[in-house]
């Protein structure tokens, strides 16, 4: 599995490679329908991206980490 967690989309495939192709196209697919419904800019300004004067920086991340918890 793949998963962008800025824009929570997540996509899978066969092989790492595979689910980070899948997961490359849905995140196009995402951002060219939030173009055509109007709402990329509030979905990238939410998620922590920041417009500079001729394009969209996208957010500073301090850490990422994966965490596995047992019940």
């Amino acid at each position: 599995m793949s998963f962008n967690p800025e824009l929570e989309v997540a996509s899978c495939g066969d092989t790492p490679e595979e689910a980070k192709e899948n997961l490359k196209e849905a995140i196009e697919g995402f951002l060219i329908v939030a173009e055509q419904k109007g709402t990329l800019e509030t979905i990238l300004e939410q998620a922590g991206y920041i417009k500079t004067k001729y394009k969209w920086r996208d957010p500073y991340l301090i850490a990422l980490d994966r965490l596995s918890v047992s019940v």
